[in-house]
């Protein structure tokens, strides 16, 4: 499997199947929930919700995040952590992060940029714990214009939404996969509920499509952030998916998660070289943000690339696939002769290019000839100088 598409396992497990199911408070069986109807309908909720969310949409923080999750019987375990910082209106990312696998023996670093001059740019470093061979990869967009539709997509798709400051933009699924919950809140028949859940008042937002249910869990003491967000099969299969809010803290008068955790199990089928594969799938996974600020100043000088790329890495432009760029001096370039000739003579000392080599040795040559030509006529000369003494 290649580097960037290994990479991607995660997160392919999260955001493919978050419209497949999910079992309601799987973590705590033993919680009480008395529903009553509500004094509030769907719409004056998601309104809000949609409050909270605005407020958070600009924000630096640090998160770390420890996964567990079993594929047809073979256990896989991710440490994710790294830093973060965004601006969602003014298209401003900057992501840091480190992810470690135990179990599958190894470390990947990768760095998300996007500002004002980089319309996207992601760099990826792995290598093996017991290895000193490190794989790299480039991904980038050459024009803001062919970025996609949803900016919000981009940061979950490259930072993940496990980290839980982008759970105001956390994906519904496959039929909501460039929507964020608001706006697909909308595109549903809502009814809303008031219940009591050990002792404190929560409203749901509940939304069917598709034969799914979905579901926004709000607390009112909280200034409705969001404590639960679970989608389901109607028919209540094997597929679930739960994300919780464990812990929160208040900052500028506003709730924010710092702990939660995330289960799913789901069950696909895909094809493999010509065989359909089942495949089943469980995850469990607990992570908790700090070093929260809100409403920063951002200065892009403060976010720079830092992963040593080596020049002459491959890199992917997605909206211009068809021409073959690289990695050279801290950018993306065109891959051209004379960019090959000059990586080749930062990684081995001075060579040229065979175009400088033919031009120093014609050089060199016709020094050569001058020298020769001019030791040639001192010698007539000091010959001559020696027959006139003779005589």
């Amino acid at each position: 499997m290649t580097l960037k598409f290994k990479f991607f396992i995660n997160f392919v497990c999260l955001f493919s199947f978050l419209g497949y199911g999910i079992n309601l408070f799987a973590d705590e069986p033993n919680n009480k929930i008395l529903s009553s109807s509500s004094d509030m309908s769907a719409d004056e909720l998601l309104k809000k919700y949609k409050k909270w969310v605005e407020r958070l949409n600009c924000c630096e923080y640090t998160f770390k995040q420890i996964s567990e999750y079993i594929e047809n019987g073979v256990k896989h375990e991710m440490n994710n952590s790294g830093k973060v910082y965004f601006n969602k209106y003014k298209k401003l990312l900057y992501s840091f992060n480190t992810l470690n696998s135990p179990v599958e023996d190894f470390s990947t670093k990768y760095q998300v940029l996007m500002n004002t001059t980089i319309p996207f740019l992601y760099l990826i470093e792995e290598q093996k714990t017991n290895s000193n061979k490190i794989k790299y990869a480039v991904i980038s967009y050459k024009n803001k214009d062919k970025l996609p539709n949803s900016y919000s997509e981009l940061l979950a798709r490259h930072t993940g939404d496990e980290s839980i400051m982008f759970f105001g933009l956390f994906k519904l699924g496959s039929d909501f996969i460039l929507k964020d919950i608001y706006d697909s809140f909308t595109k549903m028949n809502l009814k809303s509920e008031k219940q009591q859940l050990n002792n404190n008042t929560i409203y749901k937002i509940i939304g069917e499509y598709n034969n799914r249910r979905y579901e926004l869990w709000l607390n009112p003491e909280y200034e409705f952030m969001p404590i639960k967000i679970s989608c389901c099969p109607l028919d209540r299969k094997i597929n679930f998916f739960d994300f919780i809010i464990k812990d929160q803290t208040k900052i500028k008068d506003i709730f924010i998660p710092t702990k939660y955790l995330l289960l799913m199990e789901s069950e696909f089928s895909i094809e493999n070289k010509g065989k359909k594969e089942t495949i089943k799938s469980k995850e469990k996974a607990e992570g908790e943000i700090s070093n929260i600020l809100l409403d920063v100043d951002f200065e892009e000088k403060d976010y720079k690339i830092t992963l040593s790329i080596p020049d002459g890495t491959q890199a992917d432009v997605q909206d211009d696939l068809q021409t073959n760029y690289i990695w050279y001096k801290g950018k993306i370039v065109v891959k051209t002769n004379e960019i090959e000739s000059a990586i080749e003579r930062g990684d081995r000392g001075a060579i040229p290019s065979p175009r400088e080599l033919r031009f120093w040795i014609m050089l060199i040559s016709l020094i050569l000839i001058f020298i020769g030509g001019g030791l040639k006529i001192k010698s007539i000369i000091k010959n001559n100088k020696n027959s006139k003494k003779e005589k």
